[in-house]
């Protein structure tokens, strides 16, 4: 019997059908690519603009910072670099790799591509939120990185991670289809009618300003932000433990095995967040497993959580700090921590010189003090509205700028009597060179040496020569009497040296 030729051709006639199908799918997914629609869709999400414009840049980063936007306001990538040039007399480029509600997903995402880069980093900062590995987080918030970040040569490393095969699918149908990438949205613009949102900000080596608020201010926005973290952190809404544990697990992993020297950073908050961080949260139970697998995985953590350098004037919210709250961060970061991990500082003085004046204590015991510009010198980093003050030593230093005044205060300390056993004093010394500023050794109430600064924030080790009076007992003082501008003074570390 001779075969229908109707049954021989359906196979073929679906086939042709499919492959119509997927040439329709197709050629639909170009023209949204190219049109108006899909680029402005893409141009709007942090989690694709950021990492292209990161990829893009020839020149990399040798530290990258990557966390949610805690650290996104928090990590001041140019004071970083200000620090280790100054310190340790290197020219590193740093980049903030933060982006909004970024969980570890999103970083394993970013330490990918940071590896992958001609210009890999030698240090990554993995910043992790208390909320990170709640089982209460919200999984499609949570989730944007699959689709925005990743592509078809990363779906083993999901899979690494503990990631679904359905994961390691949609990471693949992103890469293939521009439409899937930003699918969520093109929903919501085509359905509820939602409109185009602006494009999103990329500001500079990934760091944008945030502005200071007054205190009040900061004080309810903070206890709105507290309430939406109790179904996080509070036990009676949630447990610890969730798939995200397995990507920071995964990036720990990769970053040891790459030779990478790797920092977990606990993030900062400001007070009220107390009250969801406390023995009735999870939050002992997260901190005492992040520590432990940073430890496993050979990696550095630093609690960053309250930092000495910060108070709640310093933040926009409860766990968001403003610009100068960012370089008073980044400031103790670098000085306190990164700089001993990098290898230490290469500025240290001869062995022989001995110091006489560390100003570092805050109490300032046996000093006299008057004026403004003294009345609370001593300060961990700089102050509010000060720029960048890198050079000093120890855990603080000695500025006539006071917080809430400025250049226009003036004062006067005198150090307690001290003992000049060698022919030279040396101090750090930064700030203006105008006239009425002064750091003067006196000797019998004379003026013997003296110096000032190089209207420069930056502490540098002056030399003055004292040979002549050898044995004799000496003063410091630090004279603060300009008033207008680079009217302060930065002192630190003043040592007596053969």
């Amino acid at each position: 019997m001779r075969p229908s030729s109707t049954s021989s051709s359906e196979p073929r006639g679906a086939l042709v059908s499919l492959a119509a199908c997927a040439l329709a799918i197709v050629c639909a997914d170009v023209t949204f690519r190219a049109s108006r629609l899909g680029i402005s869709l893409r141009r709007e999400s942090w989690y694709i603009v950021r990492p292209q414009l990161y990829s893009d840049d020839a020149r990399g980063a040798d530290v990258v910072g990557i966390g949610d936007s805690r650290l996104g306001c928090s990590f001041n990538p140019f004071t970083l670099e200000r620090f280790v040039e100054v310190e340790r007399g290197e020219h590193l480029r740093a980049w903030n790799a933060a982006l909004p509600g970024a969980p570890p997903m999103a970083h394993l995402a970013w330490v990918r591509r940071a590896l992958t880069h001609p210009h890999p980093p030698r240090m990554v900062i993995l910043a992790l939120s208390p909320y990170m590995f709640s089982s209460h987080l919200t999984r499609a918030p949570s989730r944007e990185a699959l689709t925005s970040m990743y592509r078809a040569r990363d779906v083993p490393w999901i899979l690494a991670a503990g990631g679904s095969p359905e994961d390691g699918l949609a990471a693949l149908q992103a890469d293939l289809f521009a439409s899937y990438r930003v699918r969520p949205r093109l929903v919501e613009v085509l359905t509820d009618f939602t409109g185009l949102r602006e494009t999103a900000s990329v500001g500079d080596q990934g760091y944008e300003d945030h502005p200071q608020i007054d205190l009040p201010q900061q004080q309810r926005r903070a206890a709105n932000r507290v309430q939406s973290y109790r179904g996080e952190l509070l036990r009676a809404n949630a447990r610890f433990g969730s798939e995200q544990q397995g990507y920071f697990l995964e990036s720990l992993r990769l970053l040891r095995d790459h030779h990478v020297t790797t920092v977990v950073l606990d993030s900062v908050s400001a007070s009220q967040m107390d009250a969801v961080m406390g023995p009735d949260s999870i939050y002992p139970e997260h901190i005492a497993w992040v520590r432990a697998q940073a430890a496993a995985h050979g990696a550095h953590f630093v609690d960053g959580h309250r930092p000495p350098v910060l108070e709640d004037g310093d933040y926009c919210d409860v766990d968001h700090v403003s610009s100068f709250g960012a370089i008073r961060f980044t400031s103790w970061l670098t000085h306190e921590h990164l700089i001993a991990i990098m290898g230490g500082r290469r500025d240290a003085r001869p062995a022989a010189c001995s110091t006489v004046l560390d100003l570092d204590d805050e109490a300032m015991p046996g000093w006299s003090r008057e004026g403004t510009a003294m009345s609370s010198p001593i300060t961990l980093a700089a102050r509010r509205t000060q720029q960048v003050v890198a050079g000093y030593t120890g855990r603080g230093f000695l500025t006539s700028f006071p917080e809430g005044g400025g250049d226009v205060d003036r004062g006067r300390a005198t150090s307690p009597p001290f003992v000049l056993t060698g022919d030279h004093v040396r101090l750090r010394l930064g700030g203006g060179s105008v006239p009425g500023l002064a750091v003067r050794v006196v000797v019998d109430g004379r003026s013997v040496a003296e110096a000032s600064g190089r209207n420069d924030e930056t502490l540098r080790d002056v030399e003055l020569d004292v040979r002549g009076f050898r044995g004799r007992s000496a003063t410091l003082v630090i004279e603060d009497e300009a008033a207008g501008g680079w009217g302060h003074l930065n002192v630190d570390d003043v040592a007596v040296c053969p």
